[in-house]
């Protein structure tokens, strides 16, 4: 298990989200680290995806079009965005 799992776990979002962007640096073609760093941002804001979220969600994708969960919170991104045509094509697609 990460460090950035194990911090996830205890609730601890902010560190989790440290954990997984060192771990981004370090794996610069792994697109799951890149998503969970977003979604500890996210978690940490109480669910509001922050611009350093969606930053992260997009290197995500860059890094792999289909990563699930970056898809997931660009989806609550358009969401939260007033773009709910767009939240609901993204989450159907999934």
């Amino acid at each position: 298990m990460s460090l950035g799992s194990v911090l996830t776990q205890m609730k601890r979002h902010r560190q989790a989200a440290v954990a997984y962007s060192q771990a981004m640096r370090l794996a610069p073609g792994n697109a799951e680290f890149a998503s969970r760093a977003g979604e500890a941002l996210t978690l940490a804001a109480d669910g509001q995806v922050t611009p350093d979220a969606q930053a992260a969600f997009s290197e995500a994708l860059r890094r792999n079009p289909a990563e699930p969960r970056a898809q997931y919170y660009q989806g609550v991104a358009d969401q939260q965005g007033g773009r709910l045509r767009s939240a609901l094509d993204r989450w159907i697609a999934l």
